[in-house]
């Protein structure tokens, strides 16, 4: 079920980082959105093309982030 939806969103330029989570959520997309509308846009998407997948969600709004490390 996942799957359908990382494939869905898979050419979205707004999708940074897929994380397969175990306990709170099965799934945890980061996504790099210009504003609050653009958000909103891609999770009302989510929501009409995955009605019986996505029961609820959750997020987490970080506004400005000063150093990012990538590690791997």
């Amino acid at each position: 079920k996942s799957y359908a939806i990382i494939k869905f969103l898979e050419d979205n330029p707004c999708l940074y980082s897929v994380d397969y989570t175990i306990g709170y959520a099965d799934l945890e997309l980061e996504l790099f959105v210009k504003d609050l509308s653009q958000l909103n846009k891609i999770i009302e998407e989510l929501y009409l093309n995955f009605p019986r997948i996505i029961r609820e969600y959750t997020f987490f709004r970080v506004v400005e982030l000063h150093k990012w490390y990538e590690f791997g």
